[in-house]
């Protein structure tokens, strides 16, 4: 029994939030969108040796033309790009296969967006600059919620379907 708890160690689970029913995780596909670099940096430096794999662009249509080829689970969108804000990136979910959980990243962060933000269907805001511990509570949230979501989906198709 000890071997296989010290096999289970938290840092191997994306975000260190392991779930109780897997063995190994499942890696977590993130797009981020932000026109600064050095988001996209900190941001893989910040979630180093976690299970995800972080996809990055730098304006609307190329985080577009990503979403189209491959499936992501989270979204990280900066409020300005070039060619758009987050508002159009949000519009534009409506084109993937399974929706990604959208989060906002700004440096004002105020009462006002977060209440905008969740009242118009993302998850959540994270400040900039990035905090390490936010990010990484933001993202294991957001992981927790995806794992979720899957489950009760897998319980449903697995119940007897009830007929009128």
């Amino acid at each position: 029994m000890a071997a296989a708890s010290q096999s289970l160690s938290h840092k191997n689970f994306p975000f260190g939030t392991p779930p109780m029913h897997s063995a190994e995780p499942e890696p977590v596909r993130i797009l981020s969108i932000s026109a600064c670099a050095e988001d996209h940096a900190i941001l893989r430096r910040l979630l180093r040796g976690r299970s995800c794999r972080i996809e990055s662009a730098d304006s609307c249509e190329k985080a577009l033309q990503r979403l189209r080829k491959c499936q992501v689970s989270i979204v990280i969108c900066d409020c300005t790009l070039p060619d758009g804000t987050w508002h159009n990136m949000l519009d534009h979910l409506d084109c993937c296969v399974a929706r990604p959980l959208f989060i906002v990243i700004s440096s004002l962060t105020t009462a006002g967006l977060w209440g905008e933000v969740l009242n118009l269907g993302a998850f959540d805001v994270i400040a900039k600059p990035f905090d390490r511990q936010e990010v990484r509570y933001v993202l294991g949230t957001a992981y927790l919620h995806i794992l979720h979501v899957r489950a009760r989906a897998a319980v449903r198709a697995l119940s007897p379907r009830e007929t009128d």
